[in-house]
């Protein structure tokens, strides 16, 4: 009996990790989370099947509130008076597509699961079914990922937005939403080696793997990748000192938060209070003196690196698992090269964009008393996204250069086989065969 490969075994220490992280995050109600220190919430915390209130109006009875919702309740419960009325509520839309994508995802986990135990206890490299199994459970695994990538983005997206859950701005996304997060990642990572695995064990001699320029760079590119998105999403690309009190605590390109702030060139006394949307209803009246000209410029040019980012990974995926095998074995040298330049021009705005912004933020005409401020940890994620891209196509253009050049040498070996026309008029020669 042959030995499974490493990438198989990674694989399934990866996918059980995933797995345990997906029926965690599928079960418990902390998809969405109220700041403990708010004394007067009316969230506690909910998850995609159970909502836990601390003492929540009835929606429908806004002006004056005859029922109050207290305690953890499943969300379809058919026996607590007052639930099936609000249950409009409680699932709105968004709501009903996350339970949907997320669900599809926890089934597309479980059937993998048991194909992975029949793949690790039952099957060998030698059997007949081996390669169907492992190309079922990859492709398995991709459509989970997907379905799980879906669900945690519009639950990101909307999850927090003003208008469904009390007190927002004192909410944040709970650990249940994290592990939801890692699934994705987990299992988006796991499918190339899943897919790998199968294609390698075919026939091992019968075409290269990826090279190890590959393989680092492509590494580094989903590492800066995934850096590059928390940037992009975190609001902490400068903050406040605490010690400070001032009415504003941070921001980063797409929200701010304030504490009880007043623009002194706004005619109204109206007080800005929480974290919103930097295109809320919320600051539209100080949008212009938020979003500056310079850093529309720093959004446009995170916003390009991060597609930019997302296409070379998906390309340098294809790479890795030999998919389709024909088409990558043909030009994956122009594959290699279109990577690098995404990845080279995804360094080049980054490193516009930070440069830009660690030059700009100090500006007396943007944020009141910027010497109250210090760049944050979001800034620092972009900043290593940028040296992380630059490395990562280093080695994509060594590779595309050597896969240029190998590619070059098997033309000219096959123009040299070609038999020579003058060797039928004259002496034979070995001159035009290798």
């Amino acid at each position: 009996m042959k030995k499974r490969s490493l990438s198989g075994n990674v694989g399934v220490g990866v996918f059980l990790v995933a797995f345990v992280c997906v029926c965690v995050a599928f079960g418990t109600p902390a998809w969405l989370v109220s700041d403990p220190r708010i004394v007067g919430a009316q969230l506690d915390r909910l998850g995609l099947w159970r909502h836990c209130f601390r003492s929540l109006p009835n929606p429908q009875e806004s002006d004056a509130p005859r029922r109050f919702f207290v305690g953890c309740r499943w969300v379809y419960d058919p026996f607590t008076a007052g639930y099936s009325d609000i249950r409009g509520f409680l699932l709105p839309p968004f709501m009903i597509a996350t339970q949907v994508f997320f669900t599809v995802c926890f089934l597309l986990g479980l059937v993998s699961f048991g194909l992975i135990l029949l793949f690790t206890l039952c099957c060998d490299p030698e059997q007949k079914r081996y390669i169907e199994l492992i190309s079922t459970i990859g492709y398995l695994l991709l459509a989970s990922s997907l379905s799980g990538g879906i669900a945690v983005i519009v639950f990101a997206c909307l999850g927090n937005a003003d208008g469904w859950m009390p007190g927002h701005a004192n909410n944040y996304l709970g650990w249940s939403f994290a592990l939801g997060v890692i699934v994705y990642r987990f299992d988006v990572s796991l499918c190339p080696r899943t897919t790998e695995n199968s294609t390698m064990s075919v026939d091992k001699q019968e075409y290269h793997k990826a090279s190890n320029a590959v393989v680092f760079g492509g590494g580094l590119t989903f590492v800066a990748l995934f850096l590059l998105m928390m940037a992009f999403i975190s609001p902490y690309w400068i903050e406040s000192y605490e010690e400070t009190f001032s009415n504003f605590k941070h921001m980063g390109l797409w929200e701010y938060c304030f504490e009880q702030f007043r623009y002194p060139y706004y005619q109204f006394d109206k007080q800005f209070d929480g974290c919103h949307h930097i295109f809320s209803q919320e600051y539209y009246v100080i949008r212009e003196w938020l979003l500056p000209v310079w850093l529309m410029i720093v959004q446009a040019f995170v916003t390009l690196a991060l597609l930019l980012s997302l296409f070379a990974f998906s390309v340098i995926s294809l790479i890795w698992i030999r998919w389709p095998l024909r088409f990558v074995l043909h030009y994956e040298w122009i594959l290699s090269s279109v990577v690098f330049i995404c990845d080279a021009i995804a360094g080049v705005l980054l490193f516009l964009a930070v440069s830009i912004f660690g030059g700009q933020c100090w500006r007396r005409d943007w944020l009141m008393y910027p010497n109250f401020n210090h760049l944050s940890w979001s800034y620092g994620l972009a900043v290593i996204s940028f040296m992380l891209h630059t490395f990562a196509a280093f080695f994509l253009y060594l590779d595309a250069k050597t896969g240029y050049k190998l590619r070059k040498e098997s033309r000219n070996l096959v123009m040299q086989m070609q038999p020579n026309p003058q060797s039928h008029h004259g002496p034979p020669s070995r001159s035009g065969y290798v």
